[in-house]
């Protein structure tokens, strides 16, 4: 599945990784399009994801030596290939970090070739299956399921295989016989583990039907009467669900598939199908171009390889909890908050258990964060304080995680972009891969460079989830309260309080004329588009300015002075939060003279 770094000399790996660009551009686009038409195919998205990042984790025994499955048949029969390729380049991207499988400049090769190629087939296979059957029926199903989901296993390997024959053509035969060799070098492996993949994927498949059939009606796979000869076989009802029990058992699977992953990675059969297809390309002469990254040392990766199962089997337990819950809803659940709801920041920080601690206490807990995360040389504090406030604000605060999810998705775009950047042309250190110059811009990645893009995302990251955890569970009016005891000119709090207060009327506008042009059909096609988009822009200026006049006469009608009143909001401090916030404090400053003495 992987071509290990270094073994796809130039042109190639410029080639495959200008077409993966486009691919995964072209699955991100589709993701979004499917997220906004269909949101209740959500926890299938996650299931799909999650199943890829766990079957590619586990490195299976079989004949010969020890290889990995790809887990993308499920995704890519349900939403097929564009939207599959952006959960195998996650994947990939992880692997090619932290385990040294795969590389960066292979990247794009090993994205078409489990992203693309693997998904594309499974597709192809499940649309002729579903055709040319007679009469549809559980086995014809369960049949078209497997054959699917094997062809998306064996076909990543048969592309992998058509790669390296393509930048190592044999010296007798050319092209096709190195192809048969590598070929034959996996096939070997791969076959009985497709077997494996298939049975398994058609068993999850059969189990997802039969709690949320309309999901499967809704994305046009399935009919009604379909739907209704799977069920027909399965359990008439469901029994209620226990949130308390579904975490016991997603705690318990999430250790065994890390714990199995491990065992696998460390005591399983040593080499594995890609480094005999390395040893094969020493063998005959091709040494590689590039060295890995080798940023994590053989010793952890069986470590890094249960992280990575823990991941996919965390988000598995919980894709299927949300399926569970949510079935027979026939979608009249109330909307949850979303980042674009008007009065979302207030409202949560409002209904949040930790409303009434003290404003003090909390705004000591997180500006300490964010001044020693920043100081922090090294990314593990910073990334140790962003875990503390988002299980803080998950568990503690009772936030949403679907909420949490959305208000750190801008952010962390733009911190991501920044990382990049800085990643590629900030230089110094040693050159890890070396991509191409134009004139005196040198686009590489060093191993300064990736230090400090990561020290710089890892900071950022901390940072937002302080500062949200704050806004979360202490309301402005509190933090303004804050601002007068501290003697702040009272004019400086009124202002502030205004411009508190226009940014959700610019936003409130903002949502009420997006909505009226959707409701029109304002974008429907690209053209519809940009031209609703861009009334939008001019319009949203006029109507913000009269709504903000509209503010100010109902301020004086109420006999505004010049002064806005504020609660005196003092807020309960207990021995408890005290001691939390102290021990907290004084754990990380520990922390933080720990990175110092390493360095």
């Amino acid at each position: 599945m992987h071509i290990m770094e270094g073994f796809l000399p130039g042109p190639w790996w410029q080639f495959w990784t200008v077409l993966a660009a486009v691919c995964v551009l072209a699955g991100m686009f589709a993701l979004v399009r499917l997220v906004r038409n269909k949101p209740a195919s959500l926890p299938l998205l996650g299931l799909a994801g999650a199943f890829v990042f766990i079957l590619s984790s586990l490195k299976l025994p079989s004949i010969g030596s020890s290889s990995h499955p790809t887990g993308t048949g499920f995704g890519s029969i349900l939403f097929g290939p564009a939207v599959c390729s952006v959960f195998c380049t996650i994947v990939l991207i992880f692997q090619a970090l932290l385990l040294g499988h795969g590389g960066i400049t292979t990247l794009g090769a090993n994205i078409i070739s489990m992203g693309v190629v693997g998904p594309l087939a499974a597709c192809i296979i499940f649309k002729i299956g579903h055709l040319i059957r007679p009469e549809f029926s559980i086995r014809s199903f369960a049949v078209t399921v497997f054959f699917a989901a094997a062809a998306a296993d064996l076909s990543t390997y048969v592309m992998t295989s058509l790669q390296l024959a393509l930048a190592y053509p044999a010296l007798e035969g050319g092209i096709p016989a190195a192809f048969l060799v590598y070929l034959g070098i996996f096939s070997i492996t791969q076959v009985p583990l497709a077997v494996i993949e298939g049975i398994f994927i058609v068993l999850v498949m059969r189990f997802v039907i039969s709690i949320r059939p309309e999901i499967f009606i809704s994305l046009g796979l399935l009919s009604k009467k379909e739907t209704e000869k799977l069920i027909s076989v399965s359990e008439p009802g469901h029994s209620p669900v226990s949130g308390k029990k579904w975490m016991a058992r997603g705690f318990v699977i999430v250790l065994l598939t890390a714990a199995l992953a491990f065992s696998f990675a460390v005591f399983g059969p040593q080499p594995g199908s890609d480094d005999l297809i390395a040893e094969t390309l020493i063998d005959l002469g091709n040494l590689p171009v590039f060295d890995p990254l080798g940023l994590i040392s053989e010793e952890m990766h069986g470590w890094f390889f249960a992280l990575q199962a823990g991941i996919g089997a965390a988000v598995l337990v919980f894709c299927l909890y949300l399926l569970k819950t949510r079935a027979g809803t026939g979608g009249s659940a109330k909307k949850p908050h979303t980042i674009f709801d008007e009065h979302i920041l207030d409202d949560a920080a409002i209904s949040s258990p930790l409303r009434h601690v003290s404003a003090w206490l909390k705004l000591i807990f997180c500006l300490s964060a964010i001044v020693i995360g920043v100081i922090s040389p090294l990314p593990y504090l910073p990334l140790f304080i962003a875990g503390v406030m988002i299980c803080a604000a998950l568990f503690i605060a009772k936030v949403s995680p679907r909420l949490y999810a959305s208000l750190l998705t801008i952010p962390l775009v733009f911190a991501g972009t920044g990382a990049l950047v800085i990643l590629f042309i900030t230089g110094g250190g040693e050159t890890l891969v070396d991509f191409f110059r134009i004139g005196t811009l040198h686009v590489q990645i060093t191993s300064d460079s990736l230090e400090l893009a990561v020290l710089v995302l890892s900071r950022t990251f901390a940072g937002m989830c302080s500062l949200y955890f704050l806004t979360l569970t202490t309301p402005m009016t509190s933090l303004f309260t804050v601002l007068k005891k501290l003697r702040v000119p009272q004019a400086f709090i009124d202002l502030s309080m205004l411009i508190y207060r226009y940014i959700f009327v610019f936003i409130g506008e903002a949502i009420a004329i997006h909505n009226a042009q959707i409701m029109r059909g304002g974008y429907g096609t690209w053209k519809n588009y940009l031209t609703s988009f861009s009334m939008l822009v001019s319009m949203l200026f006029i109507r913000t300015w009269e709504k903000g006049e509209a503010i100010f006469l109902s301020m004086d009608a109420r006999c505004y002075d010049g002064c806005m009143a504020l609660p005196d909001e003092g807020g309960n401090i207990t021995p408890l939060s005290v001691t939390s916030v102290v021990v907290f404090i004084v754990l990380i400053l520990g922390l933080l003279f720990a990175e110092m003495t390493l360095i």
